[in-house]
């Protein structure tokens, strides 16, 4: 874990939003309080405050990269612990480097660090304690506003897999895909500042759905594999881990049409590679589990490579070794 703290707090400038963030900041250090909480910028007012806070204490732009990553990934680590058998942990956090937010969060990281908080509070979610799962979710939304998406998500996450709600879910979901176009206009309609944001309203590419797709293929495999009523899709968070994993894919199929929704994906990845721990821990056959286990870790090895081979992170180079 420190290793990928530093990794990631350590590095150089080779992502579009190191600079920005640098920027900000900078901004923010030299604003006063008064001038912080008059809300002039653009950021969620959370994460202005906690760049006050460090830049106040530390007056390091390095320290800063370095807690923003350690706080990311340690809530994560908080929240692998309420959500996966403790001997699979390790197979979640390789999830999270290989193909998961861990090298997205080096240029998205108030998104990243929103994500983390949320998985902070899964525990409640599991438990079904709205109020304090309430909280969480807007405590993390003062660091980005898309956390709010989990409200609805309470809900959804805990419907029940039977055959019924499975039809009602793919129907749901075709007709959002097909009705898009429209419901983006009406979103630039509501929110004016992402009528001309281009980039993030563009269409992405096909290759973002790789991951996700194979780990809902290796969630199929494992429920065919596993003995009958071997996992239990009663448990709570059994079946929200599940309804995430089948989330995932869904958000990463829109993202071929709307890049920005992609990273709605944040949100809900932990919990699918939370589910692929505890799937592992239920084999036993020992070679089925091999099977598995081989797969994920050439996956997490792979992927990285082909998504950014000749992207801004290729190379990767540390802050001293910037121009």
């Amino acid at each position: 874990i420190i290793f990928l703290i530093l990794f990631a707090g350590l590095r150089g400038d080779f992502t579009s939003d190191y600079n920005n963030y640098k920027k900000i900041y900078i901004e923010v250090s030299e604003s006063t309080w008064r001038e912080i909480f008059g809300f002039h910028f653009g950021q969620e007012i959370g994460f202005i405050c906690l760049t006050k806070i460090f830049a106040t204490v530390f007056h390091s732009y390095v320290i800063y990269f370095i807690i923003l990553s350690a706080l990311t990934i340690l809530f994560l680590y908080i929240g692998l612990k309420d959500s996966v058998e403790h001997r699979y942990i390790w197979l979640s956090l390789l999830l999270f480097v290989g193909v998961g937010g861990y090298y997205d969060s080096f240029n998205v990281t108030r998104q990243l660090l929103s994500a983390s908080i949320v998985f902070l509070g899964a525990k409640f979610l599991y438990n079904r304690n709205l109020a304090r799962y309430i909280i969480v979710i807007f405590f993390a939304s003062f660091f980005h506003v898309t956390a709010l998406i989990m409200l609805p998500l309470y809900f959804l996450l805990n419907v029940n897999l039977n055959k019924k709600n499975i039809i009602g879910m793919c129907i749901c979901m075709v007709g959002i895909i097909a009705c898009l176009p429209l419901l983006i206009e009406i979103v630039q309609t509501i929110f004016p500042k992402y009528a001309h944001y281009t980039y993030g309203m563009s269409r992405g590419s096909w290759k973002f759905i790789v991951a996700p797709l194979a780990v809902f293929i290796l969630v199929i495999f494992s429920l065919y594999v596993l003995p009958h009523n071997e996992f239990n899709l009663k448990n709570n968070r059994n079946r929200i881990q599940i309804n995430a994993t089948i989330y995932c894919l869904f958000f990463s199929i829109l993202t071929t049409q709307v890049f920005m929704l992609g990273r709605l994906i944040y949100f809900v990845q932990p919990f699918s590679y939370a589910l692929l721990g505890n799937l592992c821990a239920l084999y036993k056959n020992k070679s089925d589990k091999q099977i598995v286990l081989f797969a994920l870790i050439c996956i997490c090895i792979l992927y990285p490579i082909v998504i950014f081979s000749d992207t801004g992170y290729d190379p990767y180079y540390f802050f001293w070794e910037m121009k």
